[in-house]
């Protein structure tokens, strides 16, 4: 009994403690608001300080470096490095994305015992969809002022909430319903009444009160891939694939981006529907405009850059980036951050297609499905799409663990490269 106790203490320990790591790599944006210029910013940036610090430490003492971390540095150096060739702002580069690359090794390091991680990331997305459906109903203007200045002129941006903004709800409720989904699915072959109720009461904020389609669309797509998961176990359809589902986001991409700005298909959509006081048609010049800067430099873009400095870049007021994840990566990092990012996805598909009709595969392929349509039409700065990445790949790894080999291991000079 007191071993069992011990256990369980052990257990709520990592779960606070993982908690807090959640606070300060996904930090609440009225957080950030309330602290900008004053003292306590200090005291969250050494925060996320000690917090890589303990993930570096942890990462070498497992000494194992996974084929997804090694995307996400070359990625994201490759940003910092045009970052640097274009004069930017090396430190502010780095500052900005390498809490990608953290979390990927911070799923390198839990990967043999996930569950405290995953309950942490349930507990912190339902406190999010919670608090923020609260505050979108009792706040129609926005939880705190969210203007900005160009060209001398003042415009307001999208409606502030406590953790998110008005697109952003349905970005975190998506990664609700995977961890939730996964978690529960892996444990009891079934989700519990919270995915339900949550998915239910966001939905509906999203639909009457935030209204983003976008968001709504590819949540309610990966609720009902996540709801038909014991039949798609059992009958095991050959069209659910992942690469079918990326198929139809190529689709999309191609009819929405390109073929809008070749010709001009923004007359056949409503304006409006597409989230916010941002209309389809103004995302087509948006996406007009990021394929005009980046043919000028294919390569390696123009490096980070802030939401003024896109602004700046596109010329455009409602550009505080390019409102496509693919069009955003050509930007900062050209071609050669979108052909490393697609190797990623790749990596990830075939690591979900070794078991495709498990429970675990079928809630990563829901979110890649989701994850993908939002990427076609905004762009988040999250960074649990990486944690979703890690995980997927690990999954198609036989016996991926410390104590077990995984089959696709390399061993040089003691660390273990899974590849």
């Amino acid at each position: 009994m007191p071993e069992l106790l011990e256990i369980k203490c052990k257990k709520q320990t990592r779960v606070v403690l993982f908690l807090v790591i959640l606070f300060v790599m996904e930090r609440p944006r009225f957080i950030t608001y309330i602290t900008s210029g004053t003292q306590w910013r200090t005291v969250f940036f050494v925060m996320e300080i000690l917090v890589y610090v303990y993930i570096l430490l942890v990462w070498i003492n497992n000494r194992r470096v996974s084929g997804i971390f090694i995307m996400a540095l070359l990625l994201y150096g490759t940003i910092i490095i045009s970052t640097l060739y274009n004069g930017g702002s090396v430190g502010t580069a780095i500052q900005n994305h390498i809490g990608y690359i953290f979390m990927v090794m911070l799923i390198d390091n839990e990967i043999d015992d996930i569950d405290s991680l995953w309950q942490a990331c349930i507990l912190y997305l339902m406190l999010m969809t919670i608090i923020d459906s609260v505050v979108a109903v009792s706040f129609p203007g926005g939880l705190y002022p969210n203007n900005f200045t160009y060209n001398g002129q003042q415009y307001s941006n999208q409606r502030t909430l406590f953790f998110s903004a008005q697109n952003g709800f349905g970005i975190y409720l998506i990664y609700f319903l995977f961890f939730k989904g996964e978690y529960d699915l892996r444990k009891r072959s079934r989700v519990g009444l919270t995915f339900y109720i949550l998915f239910i009461v966001g939905f509906v904020i999203m639909a009457v009160n935030l209204r983003s389609l976008t968001t709504m669309v590819g949540s309610l797509a990966m609720f009902i891939i996540i709801v038909l998961s014991e039949v798609i176990n059992k009958m095991q359809p050959r069209l659910f694939s992942i690469y079918s589902f990326m198929g139809i986001v190529l689709v999309m991409f191609i009819s929405f981006v390109v073929l809008s700005i070749i010709g001009n298909l923004s007359g056949l959509f409503i304006t409006d529907v597409l989230g916010g006081s941002l209309t389809f048609s103004g995302r087509k010049i948006i996406w007009e405009h990021a394929i005009d800067k980046i043919a000028l430099r294919p390569i390696l873009g123009y490096g980070y850059m802030s939401t003024t400095g896109v602004r700046n870049l596109l010329e455009l007021s409602s550009a505080p980036h390019a409102h496509d994840y693919f069009l955003q990566l050509g930007l900062i990092g050209g071609c050669l951050a979108i052909v490393l990012y697609l190797i990623t996805l790749v990596k990830v598909a075939d690591s979900i297609k070794k078991k495709q009709y498990d429970y675990t595969e079928i809630v990563i392929t829901a979110f890649m499905f989701a994850f993908l349509i939002l990427s076609v039409f905004e762009y988040s700065t999250s960074k649990l799409y990486w944690a979703v990445f890690a995980y997927a790949f690990y999954r198609g790894k036989k016996q991926a663990t410390v104590k077990e080999k995984p089959s696709m291991t390399n061993e040089l000079l003691g660390w273990s490269f899974i590849i």
